[in-house]
């Protein structure tokens, strides 16, 4: 058993966000007060050398490596060759041309999900829109269309993780091995998602005129993969892909939050978004030219990226461009919130001002400064899937509704990594149009 240092106790308590934005104040390059030398970097250049230009000299830190259980060795926690392979391999199925196919299935989840909603209904917004990602995860992972399977199988995911996180975040670090509570539930909830995931797999590999078949899916793309894959290979991406693609969709509900709480924002969407007839849509190509929109979404991300801080571990001694030296073994973090929030970078940084982002060549921040979907060679692999749910999702539920919010929600990280509504909940009053 083992105590947490008083700054790994700040970090996986709700107010961890807080708590490295406080420290970034100090400088660019801060230790901070761990069992391990790890440092706050918030110097673009060395995020820069770290991510893009260096990116072999370091590994995921001791975060990812507690996350192995649940991923196993796919994408998200790989490293080294095996990662630059998996990333190959998965690529064709996250490019642009590829989740162009799934307008329709965001469309038709968006649509259903909203349709229960009663006028002048509270709802709890980030949960439907997370139900809304759910079921587009689970036709685009494991080729599923029935909304309860598709329903229960995310929320099987859901509860594995959340028992992980709170297994972690556990101020006194039980080892795996000893049969605590914790632990004993946390290894209940892991063998029921496997045994799904496996059930799922092995149905798709049976009855493949039936399961598995979609072109486009992720099952059917490792199922047909030149390179023969074990069943683990495959069960360790589709547990990964369960949930990295479901869960981005809940950041969607500060862009109708901000929206709704800035008329002149919210005039310009409607003024886009005359002219779409959305029962006359047949592709992606009219979402790809909400520009507007688009910019929207950027800043949503900007002001609450879903992953608000990387962790990374050097694996040689090496020289910052700042001058700073890390030794082998080193932890750095690396916070997109706040990079994201420096004056510097972006005037007024509370605000939320699509206009950031209107003239790509005469930005006012450095590379390095903006990435809330990381950079260089383990930047997120689904941005194109995330920025095409974001403008299907927002463009239906900004022409079909109006959302009124009886309070202004709170974020805080419930695991040292993802952003989200404090306890995942954003009241709304929702009417239709």
């Amino acid at each position: 058993m083992s105590f947490l240092s008083s700054d790994l106790q700040k970090l996986r308590s709700s107010d961890a966000i807080n708590f490295i934005q406080q420290q970034s104040k100090k400088a660019s390059f801060v230790k901070l007060n761990l069992a391990r030398p790890t440092y706050l970097i918030s110097d673009p250049n060395d995020i820069r050398y770290i991510l893009i230009k260096a990116p072999l000299a370091f590994n995921k830190s001791w975060f990812a490596s507690d996350f192995k259980s649940f991923f196993g060795r796919g994408l998200f926690s790989s490293e080294g060759k095996e990662h630059r392979c998996q990333r190959k391999l998965l690529q064709p199925t996250l490019q642009k041309s590829a989740v162009a196919s799934f307008v329709g299935q965001i469309l038709k989840n968006t649509e259903d999900i909203s349709s229960r909603w009663k006028n002048q209904q509270e709802i709890n917004l980030v949960d439907q829109l997370t139900h809304m990602g759910a079921l587009t995860m689970a036709k685009f992972v494991f080729d599923i269309d029935d909304e309860l399977e598709a329903d229960n199988l995310y929320r099987l995911a859901i509860r594995c993780h959340r028992s992980l996180c709170e297994k972690k975040s556990s101020r006194f670090q039980i080892p795996d091995f000893v049969p605590s509570r914790l632990n004993l539930r946390y290894k209940k909830d892991n063998k029921a998602m496997n045994s799904e995931v496996l059930k799922l797999l092995k149905r798709a590999q049976s009855t493949h005129s039936k399961y598995g078949k979609t072109e486009g899916t992720l099952i059917n793309y490792l199922l047909k993969s030149e390179e023969p894959l074990t069943d683990i290979q495959i069960i360790d991406q589709l547990k990964t892909f369960a949930i990295v693609s479901a869960d981005p969709i809940r950041t969607l509900g500060w862009s109708i939050y901000e929206a709704f709480n800035n008329k002149d924002i919210k005039r310009k969407i409607d003024a886009e978004l005359q002219t779409l007839v959305l029962n006359e849509i047949d592709s992606a190509s009219p979402f790809e030219k909400l520009d507007y929109i688009n910019k929207v979404y950027s800043e949503t991300i900007r002001k609450y990226p879903h992953t608000w801080i990387l962790h990374r571990r050097a694996n040689e001694a090496l020289n910052l461009p700042s001058g700073h030296r890390l030794t082998k073994g080193a932890d750095v973090f690396i916070s997109p919130f706040v990079m994201h929030r420096k004056k510097e970078y972006f005037p007024n940084p509370e605000a939320f001002d699509p206009t950031r982002f209107e003239n790509k060549q005469d930005k006012s921040w450095p590379n390095g400064a903006y990435l809330p979907f990381g950079l260089g060679p383990r930047g997120c692999i689904g941005e194109q899937f995330a920025r095409l749910q974001a403008n299907v999702t927002l463009a239906y539920l900004f022409k079909q509704f109006n959302f009124e919010f009886p309070e202004e929600p709170q974020y805080d990280t419930p695991n040292l990594f993802t952003m989200q509504p404090t306890s995942h909940i954003m009241k709304a009053v929702v009417s239709r149009v």
